[in-house]
């Protein structure tokens, strides 16, 4: 209810896709993809649930034919690392039975690990589901590219702090991962501070495609309210 009468509030801006918890929808998990009609074609985007209210995969018109599918993840994390193990086993499995279900390009979202020690604040061995994950990546196809570490090799940026002081944990729990030909067309990879309260920083990074049009600076425009401007209408017609 509350996502049609958002979709209903900005019927001109946004169109969203969402998957909630099949048992406790307001309360717990869900995740949801918003795209913007002003940036791109909503029309033909259409929805698949890979695993109800943990992954949801859109499938976007980027126009002249091409497409992009977008997975959305929530890993779970109430009982730990064997669970983690099991949801990633689980979109596997999903895309092994639904072969007509194109492979997602994109994936990203919250998937409650770190790959490398790098990634957490006090470092540490990396979680026993980071080789789930792998398998899951390869089976999308030559192994998903985490897009922010390729670009920052050495660099510390954090998405996600439990505790304060001295008890502070810091991880990179949000990350976005491409396949190797969508990274050769991604750019302004960044982590930052949203703009709604949450207790995660945001992920970004700006795809485009081979047969986006060149884009120059645009064409001057008169602004009609000098038309009132009298000294510029005499020298006009002068």
């Amino acid at each position: 209810a509350r996502c049609a009468k958002l979709e209903e509030l900005y019927r001109k801006r946004i169109r969203i896709f969402h998957s909630d918890h099949p048992e406790n929808p307001t309360a717990k998990e869900g995740v949801a993809v918003v795209l913007n009609k002003q940036l791109v074609t909503t029309e033909n985007a259409n929805e698949t649930v890979v695993v109800p209210g943990r992954a949801l995969q859109v499938e976007v018109p980027m126009g002249r034919g091409e497409t992009r599918n977008i997975l959305c993840v929530y890993a779970p994390t109430s009982n730990g690392e064997i669970e983690r193990c099991e949801f990633f086993h689980q979109i596997s499995e999903f895309y092994e039975t639904h072969r007509r279900v194109p492979r997602p390009q994109i994936m990203g979202g919250d998937f409650n690990n770190t790959e490398e020690g790098i990634d957490r604040l006090p470092m540490s061995n990396p979680d026993r589901s980071v080789p789930a994950l792998d398998a899951l990546k390869v089976e999308m196809g030559f192994k998903m590219l985490d897009g922010w570490r390729e670009i920052n090799p050495t660099d510390r940026c954090y998405t996600f702090q439990r505790g304060t002081g001295e008890a502070a944990v810091c991880s990179r729990l949000d990350r976005i991962y491409v396949t190797p030909n969508i990274f050769n067309f991604a750019r302004q990879w960044q982590i930052e501070v949203p703009m709604v309260r949450t207790d995660h920083r945001m992920v970004s990074v700006q795809v485009t495609t081979a047969s986006a049009p060149k884009r120059g600076k645009g064409r001057p425009v008169f602004p009609l309210s000098l038309l009132q401007d009298k000294k510029l209408a005499r020298n006009m017609k002068s």
